[in-house]
Protein backbone atom coordinates (compact mmCIF):
# COMPACT_ATOMS: atom_id res chain seq x y z
CA UNK A 1 0.00 0.00 0.00
CA UNK A 2 1.35 3.45 -0.88
CA UNK A 3 1.66 6.38 1.28
CA UNK A 4 -1.20 8.14 -0.48
CA UNK A 5 -3.64 5.62 -0.06
CA UNK A 6 -2.79 5.20 3.85
CA UNK A 7 -3.08 8.67 4.08
CA UNK A 8 -6.25 8.87 2.38
CA UNK A 9 -7.70 5.89 4.33
CA UNK A 10 -7.15 7.81 7.49
CA UNK A 11 -8.23 11.19 6.30
CA UNK A 12 -11.56 9.04 5.18
CA UNK A 13 -11.91 7.28 8.69
CA UNK A 14 -11.46 10.80 10.40
CA UNK A 15 -14.36 12.39 8.56
CA UNK A 16 -16.27 9.06 8.74
CA UNK A 17 -16.27 9.22 12.34
CA UNK A 18 -17.19 12.93 12.64
CA UNK A 19 -19.79 12.37 10.55
CA UNK A 20 -21.48 9.79 12.47
CA UNK A 21 -20.60 11.67 15.43
CA UNK A 22 -22.62 14.91 14.14
CA UNK A 23 -25.21 12.70 13.48
CA UNK A 24 -25.53 11.35 16.70
CA UNK A 25 -25.43 14.83 18.27
CA UNK A 26 -28.13 15.39 16.19
CA UNK A 27 -30.48 12.92 17.36
CA UNK A 28 -29.29 13.34 20.87
CA UNK A 29 -30.08 17.04 21.45
CA UNK A 30 -33.29 18.07 19.26
CA UNK A 31 -33.68 21.71 20.84
CA UNK A 32 -30.16 22.53 19.14
CA UNK A 33 -30.26 22.61 15.10
CA UNK A 34 -27.31 21.20 13.82
CA UNK A 35 -28.65 21.22 9.96
CA UNK A 36 -25.59 23.35 8.98
CA UNK A 37 -22.76 20.95 10.95
CA UNK A 38 -24.65 17.82 9.25
CA UNK A 39 -24.64 19.37 6.02
CA UNK A 40 -20.53 20.36 6.33
CA UNK A 41 -19.50 17.02 7.72
CA UNK A 42 -21.29 15.00 4.75
CA UNK A 43 -19.57 17.40 2.25
CA UNK A 44 -16.21 16.52 4.08
CA UNK A 45 -17.05 12.70 3.96
CA UNK A 46 -18.23 12.67 -0.04
CA UNK A 47 -14.86 14.91 -0.69
CA UNK A 48 -12.96 12.28 1.54
CA UNK A 49 -14.78 9.70 -0.34
CA UNK A 50 -13.92 10.57 -3.48
CA UNK A 51 -10.09 11.01 -2.97
CA UNK A 52 -9.80 7.71 -1.35
CA UNK A 53 -11.35 5.94 -4.49
CA UNK A 54 -9.10 8.21 -6.55
CA UNK A 55 -6.08 6.81 -5.21
CA UNK A 56 -7.75 2.99 -5.12
CA UNK A 57 -8.09 3.82 -8.61
CA UNK A 58 -4.05 4.62 -8.79
CA UNK A 59 -3.34 1.69 -7.03
CA UNK A 60 -5.55 -0.60 -8.95
CA UNK A 61 -3.80 1.05 -12.35
CA UNK A 62 -7.37 1.03 -13.79
CA UNK A 63 -7.69 1.38 -17.78
CA UNK A 64 -10.97 2.30 -18.58
CA UNK A 65 -11.42 2.53 -22.23
CA UNK A 66 -14.88 3.80 -22.63
CA UNK A 67 -18.10 5.08 -20.02
CA UNK A 68 -21.74 5.42 -21.70
CA UNK A 69 -24.37 6.37 -18.87
CA UNK A 70 -28.33 6.48 -19.66
CA UNK A 71 -30.73 8.01 -17.33
CA UNK A 72 -34.33 6.64 -17.40
CA UNK A 73 -36.64 10.15 -16.71
CA UNK A 74 -39.88 9.22 -17.17
CA UNK A 75 -42.59 11.63 -18.73
CA UNK A 76 -43.80 13.79 -16.06
CA UNK A 77 -47.05 16.31 -16.13
CA UNK A 78 -46.27 20.36 -16.07
CA UNK A 79 -47.42 21.56 -12.63
CA UNK A 80 -49.51 24.48 -12.25
CA UNK A 81 -46.78 26.82 -12.88
CA UNK A 82 -45.57 25.40 -16.04
CA UNK A 83 -42.23 24.11 -14.84
CA UNK A 84 -41.31 20.40 -15.28
CA UNK A 85 -38.76 18.95 -12.85
CA UNK A 86 -36.79 15.24 -14.28
CA UNK A 87 -36.86 12.92 -11.78
CA UNK A 88 -33.84 9.97 -12.49
CA UNK A 89 -35.67 6.86 -11.76
CA UNK A 90 -32.60 4.42 -13.04
CA UNK A 91 -29.34 5.01 -14.36
CA UNK A 92 -27.51 2.41 -16.39
CA UNK A 93 -23.92 2.36 -17.35
CA UNK A 94 -21.67 0.26 -19.13
CA UNK A 95 -17.89 0.82 -18.55
CA UNK A 96 -15.27 -0.60 -20.73
CA UNK A 97 -12.11 -1.59 -18.54
CA UNK A 98 -8.58 -2.80 -20.62
CA UNK A 99 -5.45 -4.79 -18.77
CA UNK A 100 -7.51 -3.93 -14.88
CA UNK A 101 -8.28 -7.95 -13.69
CA UNK A 102 -7.73 -7.38 -10.05
CA UNK A 103 -9.55 -4.08 -10.24
CA UNK A 104 -12.46 -5.76 -12.05
CA UNK A 105 -12.63 -8.66 -9.25
CA UNK A 106 -12.60 -6.40 -6.52
CA UNK A 107 -15.73 -4.60 -8.08
CA UNK A 108 -17.18 -8.04 -9.09
CA UNK A 109 -17.01 -8.74 -5.40
CA UNK A 110 -18.17 -5.57 -4.02
CA UNK A 111 -21.35 -5.75 -6.29
CA UNK A 112 -21.76 -9.60 -4.88
CA UNK A 113 -22.14 -8.66 -1.44
CA UNK A 114 -24.26 -5.51 -2.20
CA UNK A 115 -26.85 -7.53 -3.87
CA UNK A 116 -27.02 -10.00 -1.11
CA UNK A 117 -27.44 -6.97 1.61
CA UNK A 118 -30.21 -5.67 -0.51
CA UNK A 119 -32.20 -8.87 -0.65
Amino acid sequence: MSRELYDACRRYKHFYNKNRDVESWNNKYHDIDLSDALDITNGQLKLATHNLQEKLFKEFTVCCDNIDIENEIPMMPRSRMGSVTPRVENSYATVEFRNSREFICCLHNYFIKQRQFYM
